[in-house]
């Protein structure tokens, strides 16, 4: 909401050249697509209209007319997305970037494999049973239930306010759920047991 606030506020005066400094860093996907949904119906408005953007994001990157790679204050490579893409023989703007960095860079680049995981038996990390976290009229989190082995990676994936940072609050004892139980170690969640806590980072 504040990129889109900032946005608003850089576009009245109407200027011939908008600046977007990492404007989407740390926002959600779908507040990215609406962003970006904004600068594009502003363009069809204002095709004389420059825009200078800096990102990370190489989704993002997909869509610029042309760009300029960097890395370690130098510029590494110019041309479209599928330019690029093309001169590096990668089928993704990612690749891209990684091929164009400096040998030695490039050296230290693996792809990432995580092989399955096989269950041992051993209590879960974390359970959660029907966790409920209600504020007055507000359900936050509704009857969320899920079991997270030892060893296991395991990730939230939501829009902003859609109860992520609630519910890992609720896991380390940080807010008490309104209803449902949430485990730590086999161990019912208690803010105040320093034993299991010893084991959580």
């Amino acid at each position: 909401m504040k990129q889109k606030l900032g946005l608003c506020c850089a576009l009245i005066h109407d200027p011939d050249l908008l600046i977007l400094d990492e404007p989407t860093t740390g926002v959600d996907p779908l507040s990215r697509r609406q962003f970006w949904a904004l600068i594009d119906s502003i363009r069809a408005r204002r095709p004389g209209m420059s825009v200078l953007v800096a990102t990370a994001y190489m989704e993002e990157a997909e869509r610029f007319d042309w760009l300029v790679a960097m890395d370690a204050g130098r510029v590494i490579g110019c041309g479209t997305p599928a330019e690029l893409r093309a001169r590096t023989g990668q089928a993704t703007l990612d690749g891209a970037f990684i091929q164009l960095l400096p040998e030695a860079r490039r050296q230290a680049h693996r792809t990432l494999s995580i092989p399955p995981r096989v269950p041992d038996g051993a209590l879960p990390a974390i359970e959660a049973e029907g966790l409920v976290q209600r504020f007055g009229d507000f359900t936050a989190v509704d009857r969320v239930s899920f079991r997270i082995e030892r060893g296991e990676i395991f990730g939230f994936l939501g829009s902003n306010g859609c109860g992520k940072t609630t519910t890992m609050k609720m896991l380390t004892g940080l807010l008490p759920p309104t209803e449902g139980v949430a485990r730590l170690f086999g161990k019912a969640v208690d803010a105040g047991d320093l034993e299991t806590r010893k084991q959580v980072g």
